[in-house]
């Protein structure tokens, strides 16, 4: 780990979240050059996690016609 860059995808959840950061801490410790946590969009449902497949964001329904 030592001098390498880290990149934590958590689960999209609390436990996720604190994993991630407990995960993070010992990277730090064990010399990492750089330590990210990546943020997932606020789309994203609760428990997402990378092997998942993408969500797509909810579209607005336009009514109307366009002038």
């Amino acid at each position: 780990m030592a001098g390498r860059e880290v990149l934590i995808a958590p689960d999209n959840d609390s436990a996720g979240q604190a994993y991630a950061h407990a995960v993070a801490e010992l990277a730090r410790q064990a010399g990492a050059l750089t330590v990210q946590i990546i943020r997932w969009p606020d789309y994203f449902p609760k428990g997402w996690d990378i092997a998942d497949a993408l969500p797509v964001p909810e579209q607005k329904q336009v009514t109307g016609r366009a002038a």
